[in-house]
């Protein structure tokens, strides 16, 4: 593992990973989703948007639907269940 924190999500991530990081927009069904109230702020996300669409300015996180490209990696990877399916 990491030094630091963001070496550590980097490194779960890289172990665990879910979804498919390079995957074009046409490969995935046209859902929305959404981060709830218990997002915990902890980052994993962040690292397995193909899009970036998550926006980390605060807690919880919230998904820019107009960059998601509904892969459904966050909800994946989000260990509280944070990230629902609208």
């Amino acid at each position: 593992m990491g030094n630091n924190k963001v070496d550590t999500i980097k490194d779960y991530v890289n172990n665990n990973q879910t979804g498919n990081k390079d995957a074009s927009a046409e490969s995935f069904p046209d859902y929305e989703y959404a981060v709830t109230g218990i997002c915990i702020g902890c980052g994993k996300c962040l690292y397995v948007c193909p899009a970036d669409c998550i926006v980390h300015d605060g807690v919880p996180y919230y998904i820019d639907a107009s960059k998601c490209r509904s892969c459904g990696n966050c909800r994946e990877v989000c260990p509280v269940g944070a990230v629902s399916m609208l």
